[in-house]
């Protein structure tokens, strides 16, 4: 196990890096607020943009469409001269 004090150093340039990541993470956060407000605008036209958060949906389960077996329709035929014949 190494010494106290080279963990210590290296505890301490961890905590440096992780406050330096933080700091970034917070700015490139801003960043992609500020330019979804300049693509999206920021909702004032909507009303119910606002409300939406509020709305507390319920989970709706959706069947999927019940299969039936496909009817086969054939042409019906009045004589065997209204058939085509088929080219051989």
């Amino acid at each position: 196990m190494p010494p106290a004090e080279i963990l210590y150093a290296e505890n301490l340039a961890l905590k440096s890096e992780n406050g330096v990541l933080r700091d970034e993470l917070a700015v490139l956060k801003w960043q992609i607020e500020k330019l979804r407000r300049q693509i999206f605008g920021p909702g004032r036209g909507e009303k119910l943009d606002r409300l939406q958060p509020l709305l507390k949906l319920q989970e709706v389960e959706i069947a999927p469409p019940q299969l039936t077996k496909r009817e086969i329709v054939r042409p019906k035929y009045k004589t065997k001269a209204d058939r085509a014949q088929p080219a051989r």
